[in-house]
């Protein structure tokens, strides 16, 4: 059985090499996030398909009918069995939030999160999201940089120009 993060980044990295196409690897990554948020919001659903009373070979075949049927990537699909036939879908969270930021990386995707005093007005925060995608559609950045040795940015920065 795997376990901890260090047994999920083997199912991220082969899943990775099995995907070699971009567009096709975030489509995948996006089913993987999809069929996550469908189980985890079932608290019923999650207790069967993580339960080890329940017959490991009947909840495969059914995942597998139910998966094919929802017209699941065939990767997506074998990854997901092979996860429930070694006793590894509980971790499928942790699995999809590692698979989901070693996609950034691989599609060189940068995500930000701001913090502001008091809430932003939608208005307000749908301008300054488009902005950013704007940053980089044009192929520039938002000018950030970390200060040593913190998890905060630079003040002198001027995260919405860009260069």
């Amino acid at each position: 059985m795997a376990s901890g993060s260090s047994g999920i980044a083997v199912y991220v990295n082969v899943f990775s090499d099995l995907v070699e196409d971009d567009g096709q690897f975030r489509e995948c990554v996006a089913q993987f996030e999809d069929l996550c948020a469908a189980i985890w919001s079932t608290p019923d659903f999650v207790a069967w398909i993580c339960s080890p009373a329940v017959n490991r070979d009947n909840r495969y075949t059914k995942m597998s009918q139910v998966l094919s049927s929802a017209g699941a990537d065939e990767t997506v699909r074998k990854t997901f069995l092979v996860m429930l036939r070694k006793g590894a879908v509980s971790l499928l969270p942790e699995f999809v939030r590692i698979l989901r930021e070693f996609a950034d990386e691989r599609l060189g995707i940068l995500r930000a999160r701001v913090e502001t005093a008091t809430g932003l007005a939608d208005s307000i925060r749908e301008k300054n999201t488009s902005g950013f995608g704007q940053c980089f559609r044009q192929g520039g950045g938002l000018g950030l940089r970390r200060q040593r040795g913190g998890d905060r940015w630079d003040e002198n920065t001027h995260p919405f120009r860009c260069h």
